[in-house]
């Protein structure tokens, strides 16, 4: 679970100008009163076609491959400089993303990745699963959901 969060995704396609796309995620719903957002934590699926093109910090006593923080850009309201952010590719197709500020933000924008792709690809062919937000104490927030829009770079 994470502590106290900010999510924000930017993620660079590497030099050699290979066609990217952007991803823009952000929240909705009502935060009960006097709550805000702490952190999030997401999985992103990624469709064929679509790769993280990045620097990483693979551990070699895992399967998982983590990604270094310069993949990731905090947007909108998660913008903070102590938020810090988490990105894993859990599995080929899957990157799993955690965002933690510990000043809290609203309900919005807050995060962008750009990733390389080899071929055409919209909004809908990328899904979000297991979505979790939590307030500053780290205790999930009911209520909201997240939402990805993704334009061509």
């Amino acid at each position: 679970m994470i502590m106290v969060g900010a999510l924000l995704f930017a993620a660079g396609c590497g030099g050699g100008g290979a066609p990217g796309v952007v991803l823009t995620l952000s929240t909705t719903g009502t935060l009960p009163n006097n709550t805000l957002i702490g952190g999030n934590d997401l999985n992103i699926v990624l469709p064929p076609g679509v790769r993280v093109n990045m620097a990483t910090n693979a551990s070699p006593n895992s399967s998982a491959v983590n990604y270094t923080s310069d993949i990731v850009t905090v947007s909108g309201v998660a913008v903070n400089p102590k938020a810090m952010v988490i990105v894993t590719q859990t599995k080929a197709n899957v990157l799993n993303v955690k965002i933690i500020n510990p000043y809290g933000f609203g309900v919005g924008e807050f995060a962008k990745v750009t990733l390389a792709v080899d071929t055409q690809v919209s909004s809908s062919d990328f899904n979000t699963t297991d979505f979790l937000p939590v307030d500053l104490n780290g205790v999930p927030i009911p209520g909201l959901t997240v939402n990805l829009t993704s334009a061509v770079q």
